[in-house]
């Protein structure tokens, strides 16, 4: 008897903490994934402005630009994390970092 609950308690504790693992995994993406998106916003912004994509009211980029892409990128990972779809694009992370690696130089020697 007290074996078949210790079996059961232990069974739980592990269920409870594989949720909690997976519900923190969740996060970590979501708020990694926001804070890259802005990284890239940051290291883009400047070369937009110059190359006179657009401009801003001001010298200075507003630090509301940088939040709202946080704030929106939260949404959108939170969808794209939750949602049940095919999330696998092997040409993702690749077009991001040549993406990055562009607007680096640019950003660099523009």
């Amino acid at each position: 008897m007290g074996h078949t609950f210790l079996t059961k308690a232990i069974n739980k504790i592990a269920v409870e903490q594989q949720e909690s693992t997976m519900a923190l995994k969740s996060l970590s993406v979501i708020i990694d994934g926001a804070t890259l998106a802005v990284f890239f916003d940051w290291v883009m912004e400047p070369v937009a402005v110059k190359l006179r994509y657009w401009q801003w009211v001001g010298l200075e980029i507003p630090f509301f630009n940088y939040l709202s892409w946080f704030i929106i990128s939260i949404i959108l990972l939170s969808a794209f994390q939750y949602g049940k779809f095919n999330k696998h694009n092997k040409f993702a992370v690749n077009l991001l970092l040549i993406q990055l690696m562009f607007f680096l130089l640019l950003r660099t020697f523009y």
